[in-house]
């Protein structure tokens, strides 16, 4: 029972000795990593935040925001750092990654938002949709709508602001679609009749999307045939027509038993 007891306490030693040692050489690692951060290019620098993220721990994360915090370090570094801590679930990087979302460097704002969804914090969602209109729409916006509900009321909010309307209205209405929030359909069916004929066809895509039975009725109230069938017979075909009036095609592939074809609207 005592060795028992004696090689039990000797394998913890062991463990805990083993612990010490390894976050030594960890030190070691991040100061040596560290020291590459005052290499003259930038692929180097690059490299080393990779690997300080690739170690991980509260020590390499002090070395990645500062490098993040560097407003002189360039733009594909402060990326990687952006990442790096995202990766690592670094709550420590949510305030400076929003103070990222001020500035105008596109690149590094997709990063910072990429990173805040990764981190997902809810603070970051209005700071993330201020700034879409500086950096690419596209990764902005999903970067948004990964924070599931929290993302409705800010893009409406951008709908109801009537200023900059042309800049900002497109991306808000193809977001609201894709958060399927039934708060979304009155408001983006208002534009149905905006005088711009992209937003137009941005809001009836929007509100099939919403799968909402009133956005199907809203999107088709000009039809020539009366659309009563359920959105799941839907699909939904963007590409822009010939006669470029930017207005979607809705294929519906309800079996029509009677004609044995297939209704097209």
């Amino acid at each position: 029972m005592a060795r028992t007891f004696m090689l039990a306490i000797a394998v913890m030693s062991a463990t805990v000795w083993t612990s010490v040692l390894a976050g030594g050489d960890s030190s070691k690692e991040i100061e040596a990593k560290a020291a590459l951060l005052k290499a003259d290019d930038w692929e180097t620098r690059k490299g080393a935040v990779e690997d300080l993220a690739a170690i991980g721990g509260e020590e390499s994360g002090k070395v990645l925001l500062s490098v993040l915090q560097d407003a002189f370090e360039e733009e594909w570094v402060r990326e990687a750092a952006a990442a790096g801590l995202a990766k690592n679930m670094d709550k420590r990087a949510i305030a400076p990654l929003i103070e990222i979302l001020k500035t105008r460097r596109a690149g590094l704002l997709v990063a910072a938002a990429k990173a805040l969804a990764e981190l997902g914090d809810d603070q970051a969602v209005q700071p993330i949709v201020e700034a879409i209109p500086r950096a690419s729409e596209a990764e902005m916006l999903q970067a948004v709508l990964s924070f599931g509900d929290k993302s409705v009321d800010p893009l409406l909010a951008v709908l109801q602001n009537r200023s900059n309307a042309n800049l900002y209205h497109p991306w808000a209405i193809a977001g609201l679609g894709r958060t399927g929030s039934p708060r979304a359909v009155l408001p983006v069916a208002g534009f149905l009749k905006h005088p711009r004929a992209d937003i137009r066809a941005k809001a009836a895509v929007a509100l099939l999307e919403l799968h909402d039975d009133r956005a199907v009725r809203l999107s088709f109230h000009h039809s020539i045939i009366p659309l009563m069938l359920p959105v799941q017979h839907l699909t939904f075909d963007t590409t822009v027509n010939s006669n470029a009036l930017y207005f979607p095609r809705i294929r519906c592939e309800k079996y029509n038993k009677v004609q044995g074809s297939t209704i097209v609207v």
